[in-house]
């Protein structure tokens, strides 16, 4: 069990962290671990703390008669490093459980209901329907300044959408086991979790990052992958430039096209693609190895042949333009659902996690 409590409290502007504030004349942080060493007695608890605080917070234990054997760990400069801390403590083929430390609310019953159905999935990540009102922006000059504003005529639709919540709960073994059996090449959406999974994986593994990626993340994986898939944006492919001559890296990428047009999905057009290609052939430390596509979810998979087809001809009369730092060897293409369908059309590199790993539980 790792609690997460390596918050500063500089976003709330406290004199001290928020986790060591009373709530019913304790520490938040105390009600929050006394919920799951009540739900779940003789759990192993890590904390995760500010490391200027762990002294204060042993000092809290003693003088308040808060006896729980915990190993503390100093947090990191941001979320996914202080998981990584912890990470280190936590022993092979161990069911692990992440929660934050400012949410004692959760109920006993709650945290009961995760670990056992922990025990039959690899991954539980709780989650609420999204019931506040969402917006797509998009950035726009106004007096000179790029501000973001409301993107006219575009609508969220609410029931589609869940915020994920704490605890979340995975194995650490399942990795491993697909590494024993050959996989070196894995795929992550999110950067945090490639980087956590990358500080305890072996290091002959190659990283795909396949999920969109934020300009302020590219300093943290820059160095750690093998191949970028995600790549929408001349700004985001300038992020990647600037990072890799840092790190004196050169890093591989993919230009994602969203070849159906899907509001909902990033990606440049296919009209646009191949001036995007150009313009990042020019950038130091960044090397085009060819294109990714994210296809439709439908019931038959060959309802995405034509979006699989289009790729490969815009593949075709990129690699006919012999640009320098580009080329189209890689298609990026095809999932659990369509993947045989996009390896027929030229796919190199398919996304099967969900084939290998089985379906991901994002709710209780």
């Amino acid at each position: 069990m790792i609690i997460m409590a390596a918050g500063s409290g500089t976003r709330m502007g406290a004199g001290r962290p928020k986790q060591f504030l009373e709530l019913e004349g304790k520490a938040i942080l105390q009600k929050t671990i006394e919920v799951f060493l009540n739900a779940c007695p003789g759990i192993s608890v890590i904390t995760v703390l500010p490391q200027d605080f762990i002294g204060y917070w042993r000092e809290y234990c003693l003088e308040n008669n808060f006896v729980c054997p915990q190993i503390l760990v100093p947090g990191g400069i941001t979320r996914f490093h202080s998981v990584r801390n912890a990470l280190d403590k936590v022993p092979e083929g161990t069911v692990v459980a992440i929660h934050d430390a400012v949410r004692p609310l959760v109920t006993e019953t709650f945290v009961k209901d995760m670990f056992e159905k922990a025990e039959t999935t690899s991954a539980l990540i709780p989650v609420i329907p999204c019931v506040d009102t969402m917006k797509v922006l998009e950035m726009k000059k106004i007096n000179g300044e790029e501000t973001l504003v409301t993107k006219e005529g575009q609508t969220v639709d609410r029931s589609v959408l869940y915020a994920a919540q704490t605890p979340q709960i995975f194995h650490s073994e399942m990795l491993k086991e697909a590494y024993e059996i050959g996989c070196r090449d894995f795929g992550e959406n999110k950067v945090q979790e490639l980087i956590d999974k990358y500080e305890v994986m072996p290091k002959d593994i190659r990283w795909h990052m396949i999920g969109h990626l934020q300009r302020n993340k590219v300093k943290y994986i820059v160095d750690k992958v093998y191949l970028i898939h995600s790549v929408d944006s001349l700004r985001l492919a300038e992020e990647i430039s600037k990072e890799a001559v840092k790190k004196n890296v050169n890093v591989s990428v993919l230009i994602e096209v969203n070849a159906a047009g899907e509001e909902t999905k990033f990606g440049t057009t296919t009209e646009e693609a191949k001036q995007l290609v150009r313009d990042v052939s020019k950038l130091p430390n960044v090397y085009i190895k060819g294109l990714m596509t994210i296809a439709p979810m439908v019931d038959e998979a060959e309802e995405n042949r034509q979006f699989f087809q289009q790729l490969k001809k815009l593949s075709v009369d990129i690699a006919a333009e012999n640009i320098d730092n580009v080329s189209m060897d890689m298609l990026s293409m095809g999932m659990s659902g369509d993947f045989e369908t996009a390896i027929e059309e030229g796919a190199t590199h398919v996304r099967v996690g969900t084939s290998i790993f089985g379906v991901r539980n994002y709710a209780i």
